[in-house]
């Protein structure tokens, strides 16, 4: 609780003050912690986490002094900006932010932990691999028929309709690809008649299904429903919403 308690200090000043190019006038005039010891630190710190060698570290600013109470203890801490440069698994080169953080024990300054900052890819991979040749129609009706058969409280696709071409992505630094089609399914429902239960159509929606494989493994494609238009991309039960849904009965 006390190292987030830190963090959020830290990363309230970060906001509310931005970080000045001065000195914070430590002893004979100096930073308290050398630049050569941020350095290495956050060298250290990046390569554990991104699990890759660091191309190099350049500083944001000469840092902030500050004094944090703990408990009934005042202590002194200073957090210096950092940019860090690595590259990819595919030679993408990122730029991780990041302030390490020192307090000062027994007065002498200790590493105290880091504050993570949005991650940027700023530069793209020299060779980026072809897009793979996509699931053919056929595979994404009988794939998405199948997940929603499973996934959607035993409806059944009666029919899919595609609305256009299919659209292509990579994600994950470029492991894995996804083909996003925009398609109309017809879904069967079951419903008490005269002659005992039978499938009739219940719902026409208006959906994506997605087709999604790593590039590094040789493996059949995971075809899914992807969000739908103009909704939550987080929410892809799309026939409960009659907007994107016509209900039969």
């Amino acid at each position: 609780m006390i190292f987030r308690g830190l963090l959020l200090t830290v990363l309230g000043i970060l906001l509310l003050t931005p970080l000045m190019e001065r000195d914070v006038h430590g002893e004979q005039g100096r930073t308290p912690v050398p630049w050569d010891r941020v350095a290495a630190d956050a060298r250290a710190a990046v390569s554990k986490d991104a699990k890759t060698s660091v191309d190099k570290i350049e500083p944001v600013d000469l840092g902030q002094l500050y004094n944090e109470t703990v408990g009934e203890t005042v202590v002194p801490r200073y957090a210096r900006g950092v940019k860090a440069f690595y590259k990819g698994p595919l030679g993408q080169t990122f730029m991780q932010p990041i302030v390490i953080i020192y307090e000062k024990v027994d007065n002498v300054w200790t590493l105290a932990g880091a504050q993570w900052l949005t991650i940027q890819e700023v530069a793209p991979p020299p060779n980026v691999p072809s897009a793979p040749i996509p699931p053919s129609e056929q595979a994404i009706r009988e794939g998405l028929g199948k997940y929603i058969q499973s996934s959607w409280r035993g409806l059944r696709t009666q029919d899919v309709v595609f609305q256009g071409k299919p659209t292509f992505e990579w994600r994950e630094d470029y492991q894995r690809t996804v083909y996003t089609y925009p398609v109309r399914v017809t879904l069967l429902d079951e419903k008490n008649g005269a002659f005992g239960k039978k499938w009739v159509p219940r719902f026409v929606c208006d959906i994506t299904a997605q087709a999604s494989r790593r590039v590094d493994e040789d493996e059949d494609w995971f075809i899914g429903t992807g969000p739908c238009k103009n909704e939550n991309p987080e929410d892809n039960n799309c026939y409960y919403n009659g907007i994107y849904c016509t209900t039969f009965w």
